[in-house]
């Protein structure tokens, strides 16, 4: 099963040359296992004439206790015509402030530390508040609120302000089937503009484990609006310890 996957998301690599740069965000939930322990590598693609064909990102994540998790991320783009190039280090300090109640709710603060690469990229501090309701069936919901600041000196005024939403459904096979949006506003101080001039993607997901120690996510975001990439791809695979 593992080499299937792998034989797919090196084809997935292969038809998405040309693209330009995408995201390899996700819908974080908030939950924190005192055990957890991983690695992940994420692949972003979109297939349109641009700058940057992809991003490739890595990070290692840990549980300091039972409310704290440490992770630590590192991202590169494979620009057209160029080299392989970083883009950025980032360290992310996740809390959960609300243990899973009765209901199936629970909520945490994320702190972000991002030391960009290149003379056209600032330095970041973030603030990001996920949500995460789990509801009967196999249903499960988040709601996440991105803050991001530039600092250092090439920095922009003002707080860069995004949202991302995830619906989906645990199946009997247990795979996990579902669909997300990531909208991201603008610039509270030169203004949100109009809804064309916003970043706005929508598309379905599907993820699994191939075992206890291998996971697996795949996602199809497709653009709302006019700022937006018509259409991106991204892979994610998990290494549990």
């Amino acid at each position: 099963m593992l080499s299937r996957f792998l034989v797919l998301a090196s084809a997935a690599c292969l038809l998405a040359g040309g693209a330009q740069a995408q995201t390899v965000g996700g819908v974080f939930g908030p939950d924190v296992n005192e055990t957890n322990r991983e690695l992940e590598y994420r692949g972003g693609f979109a297939p349109e004439d641009g700058a940057s064909r992809s991003n490739h990102r890595l990070h290692y994540q840990q549980a300091l206790d039972d409310t704290w998790r440490l992770r630590g991320v590192i991202q590169y783009a494979d620009p057209a015509g160029g080299d392989f190039e970083p883009v950025f280090f980032q360290l992310e300090l996740l809390h959960q402030i609300v243990e899973r109640t009765a209901s199936g709710f629970s909520s945490a603060l994320r702190y972000d530390v991002r030391f960009s690469e290149g003379d056209d990229r600032s330095h970041q501090l973030g603030v990001n508040w996920t949500n995460q309701w789990l509801l009967d069936d196999g249903w499960r919901v988040r709601a996440i609120l991105l803050f991001d600041h530039d600092v250092g000196d090439r920095a922009r005024d003002g707080l860069f302000v995004e949202t991302r939403v995830g619906v989906s459904k645990r199946l009997d096979s247990g795979l996990r089937l579902g669909v997300e949006s990531f909208n991201a506003y603008g610039n509270t101080d030169a203004g949100f503009g109009r809804f064309d001039d916003q970043r706005h993607r929508v598309g379905p997901t599907l993820s699994g484990s191939f075992n206890a120690q291998w996971g697996f996510h795949l996602a199809a975001l497709f653009g709302l609006s006019d700022a937006a990439n018509d259409d991106d791809y991204q892979i994610r695979l998990t290494r549990r310890f």
